[in-house]
């Protein structure tokens, strides 16, 4: 019987050590969920911080791009266009919204269709530049109908800097001439809320260089800038195709730097070698690119137009623009912007060589070029730069 109950005993002292082994267990697992909880609560809030800047961050359905005041979301599921933003994700506000939309008339029919970069579900997204200087992005599109037809391409090319300003190239060319018999509208529309919208916008003409429209009107109690739209010629003048003959120097390749993108799918305005005009059956560029003439007030914003000749069919048309988007703080800082665009920085170099004309400004990124050339380091002097201050 004594050893009977102390057998009891041991078994009963067994399972008490089990059971207290299996809640100390289930004490621990419970301890760990919800330490994971809180990493996850921690990194989920971690996420939805804003981003200071420097990089484009991939968002359902876009791209966000942030560096310093400038601030963009780009819409993959609409042609990849673009939306100047406040806030933070995924609570943006949109400032402006940018879609290049056209009108075409087509064989047969008197009612014109519409075609627009948003209707482009599935567009090409190129990230060109990340880091705390500037961050670069191209959008590569179809242009389509609302009934998914294709009518040509496009697209847009765009450098966001710290200090607010967005440098903006944008460019479409119609081909599918099977699809229409000719362009009857065209403009890039810049739809602003009616809450943001300056009462006061007016027609511009885009012709003449050095311009700017306050989109949007400061709102410092809400601690809201003004959105500012400026140009300096509303076209590239900047030169990026460079022959190497030019400084005395022979063999392949021909040329420094091949030219940017704009240049070469849409106006590409250096002819080069290969082209024989007498044997070409159109002038150069192939293009034919139009640019824009003067800024709309529409009921949505406004439109930056394209000027087209209703009496003449154009079913391979070309359209560019070069312009700039800023958030600034009054009307003296979008003025500021268009001014120091006039006269560019004096550069002096030393071992290396400004790249392009007009002391290697490059209009389209808004940044200078300077090509290495020698065996030392390249020193670039800026006593201009002290001089202005």
């Amino acid at each position: 019987m004594k050893r009977k109950s102390s057998i009891q005993a041991l078994i009963v002292k067994y399972l008490s050590l089990s059971m207290l082994f299996l809640v100390i267990c289930s004490l621990l697992a419970w301890r760990a969920s919800k330490q994971t909880q809180n990493t996850d609560l921690v990194v989920l809030n971690q996420g939805l911080q804003q981003v200071a800047g420097g990089v484009f961050i991939p968002r359902n359905g876009g791209f966000e791009g942030c560096i310093g005041q400038s601030h963009a979301y780009f819409d993959h599921l609409s042609g990849g266009t673009m939306s100047v933003v406040t806030g933070e994700w995924p609570r943006f506000k949109s400032v402006a919204n940018l879609d290049m939309v056209f009108k075409v008339k087509v064989a047969g029919s008197e009612t014109l269709i519409e075609v627009r970069q948003s209707f482009d579900k599935d567009p090409q997204i190129l990230f060109l530049e990340e880091g705390s200087d500037r961050i670069g992005i191209r959008v590569i599109f179809k242009l389509y109908d609302s009934n998914h037809g294709f009518h040509g391409h496009g697209m847009t090319e765009t450098w966001m800097h710290p200090d607010g300003q967005i440098f903006i190239t944008a460019a479409s060319m119609f081909e599918n001439t099977a699809a229409h018999e000719a362009i009857s509208n065209a403009s890039l529309d810049i739809d602003i809320p009616m809450e943001l919208r300056n009462r006061n916008l007016a027609v511009a003409d885009m012709t003449k260089p050095n311009g700017h429209l306050l989109l949007t009107s400061p709102d410092p109690g809400a601690e809201m800038p003004g959105l500012s739209l400026y140009w300096k010629s509303g076209k590239m003048e900047h030169s990026t195709y460079i022959y190497r003959s030019s400084f005395g120097l022979k063999g392949a390749p021909t040329y420094f730097r091949w030219p940017d993108y704009f240049r070469q799918a849409y106006t590409q305005r250096t002819l080069p070698d290969y082209v024989n005009l007498a044997a070409e059956k159109s002038s150069w560029p192939p293009g034919k690119g139009t640019f824009v003439d003067k800024v709309m007030v529409s009921d949505q914003g406004v439109k930056l137009n394209w000027p087209i000749d209703q009496q003449k069919m154009n079913p391979t048309a070309s359209f560019s623009t070069l312009f700039r988007l800023a958030m600034v703080a009054d009307a003296q800082m979008a003025k500021s912007l268009v001014d120091a665009e006039q006269e560019p920085l004096k550069i002096l170099v030393s071992d290396g060589v400004i790249h392009g004309n007009d002391q290697g400004y490059n209009d389209q990124e808004g940044c200078y070029e300077i090509r290495k050339t020698g065996s030392s380091p390249v020193l670039t002097h800026l006593d201009a730069l002290f001089e202005l201050k």
